[in-house]
């Protein structure tokens, strides 16, 4: 008797990490609305197509040790049936290199928009992903190291950190918005390295410094979020902004911060104000926020430090301040995302990004959050149909998974007899 392969109606939590990969995760009308977005056309009788070749910069990251070439004669194969006109004799650096630089940045800038939304569903029970309504996220800054190419330092210098870098390249910086529950990166940000003249320049301390980067995501603020930071973003803008995007923050204070009280709680929490200067006008900035203090203890129940948490959230009785400081621990899950780009996707490269060239170093850069969504879809997908919390579900496992099964997880499985 033959053997028939199971139908998508009877794949277990397991085999979904195997199967529910690229394509599904990206689907071919995704690129096409993005490559129309910019204007960029396939032209058949290429030996790679625009769209194979936005899979195949999303495959460099998920096989990131292997070379561009290998990468590329692997996926051919495998997307036979998808794209049936890419020619298999098209492995070659020549034809990578020049359809590569045909691509360009922007389809992959704007498929990463398009694609990475919140992944966690509101209208369901999924108390990791909420806080009382609210959908968790973090916000920080990270960087990438860079090749030390001529081309690449012309736009991302080696910074003069005083010798403390104990490996100086040119570095991606970022900042990026995480959703909490799902660890799923959903807005980014670099650095424009366009004046306002359209001319390549050198990107200043400036251009690329983590508030920078931050008030760009912040003009784009998703409502509904209830946003975690660190001590760097307590300021009276970016509050501000956050407020009148429809969120709310819970944010560490500064030590140096003064917060008078001017209203206390039950609970020792208390109103206070942050004000600042208005940049170029008269006047000044006000922020009303709840502050928050906790002290740290150590394995002995001793005192060991102390913090201030600093929020949006004024209803001492519908948020109480202790479930507010245990909430902020969830910050960390978004260094957890950063390590896991880092350390399990790119395998702790020192060397960084693979490209030669800042047009091809952000190319790849979309395409390796892209990469890193996909996974994180694809563990709450199997998370969602066992009904379980996606922290249960190893990343580093179903990288390997997804690794091993690349030919499955690009076709959905049919009868077969």
């Amino acid at each position: 008797m033959g053997r028939i392969k199971k139908t998508l109606e009877a794949v277990s939590a397991s085999d979904l990490i195997a199967i529910a990969c690229l394509v599904k995760a990206i689907p071919i009308s995704a690129i096409k609305a993005s490559m129309s977005a910019c204007s960029k056309v396939t032209f058949r009788k290429r030996k790679l197509s625009i769209e194979f070749l936005i899979y195949y910069v999303i495959f460099l990251s998920i096989f990131f040790r292997h070379s561009t070439s290998e990468v590329l004669k692997y996926i051919l194969n495998g997307m036979s049936d998808i794209l049936p006109d890419e020619s298999s004799d098209a492995a070659c650096e020549a034809a990578i290199s020049q359809g590569r630089t045909r691509l360009g940045e922007d389809v992959m800038h704007i498929l990463f928009n398009n694609i990475c939304q919140p992944l966690a569903d509101a209208n369901s029970n999924q108390p990791w992903a909420f806080y009382k309504g609210l959908r968790l996220a973090a916000i920080d800054g990270s960087d990438i190291d860079l090749p030390d190419e001529e081309a690449i330092r012309k736009e991302y210098p080696i910074a003069n950190d005083g010798g403390k870098n104990q490996h100086p390249c040119p570095k991606l910086r970022f900042n990026a918005i995480m959703e909490v529950g799902t660890k799923a990166i959903i807005d980014a940000e670099i650095a424009n390295t366009l004046d306002e003249n359209g001319t390549r320049k050198t990107l200043g301390s400036k251009d690329d410094s983590e508030k920078t980067l931050a008030h760009a995501l912040l003009a784009r603020l998703r409502p509904g979020l209830l946003l975690l930071g660190d001590r760097y973003y307590p300021s009276c803008d970016i509050l501000k902004k956050i407020v009148e995007r429809g969120s709310h923050f819970l944010i560490r204070a500064k030590d140096s911060m003064n917060l008078t009280p001017i209203k206390y709680f039950e609970d020792g929490s208390y109103i206070a104000k942050i004000t600042s200067r208005r940049s170029g006008s008269v006047g000044v900035n006000e922020v009303v926020v709840r502050v928050i203090e906790y002290h740290v203890y150590n394995k002995e129940h001793e005192i060991v430090g102390r913090g201030r948490l600093i929020t949006s959230l004024v209803d001492a009785d519908k948020y109480p301040a202790s479930e507010l400081v245990k909430l902020y621990h969830e910050r960390w899950e978004i260094e957890m995302g950063f390590d896991e780009i880092k350390t399990h996707i790119m395998n702790g490269d020192l060397k960084g990004l693979r490209s030669k060239t800042p047009m091809l170093i952000r190319q790849e850069f979309w395409g390796l959050l892209l990469a890193h969504y996909v996974i994180r879809k694809t563990i709450y997908e199997a998370a969602d149909l066992a009904e379980r919390d996606p922290d249960s579900i190893s990343f580093i496992g179903t990288v390997e998974v997804i690794r091993r099964h690349v030919g499955a997880a690009i076709f959905p499985p049919k009868e077969k007899f």
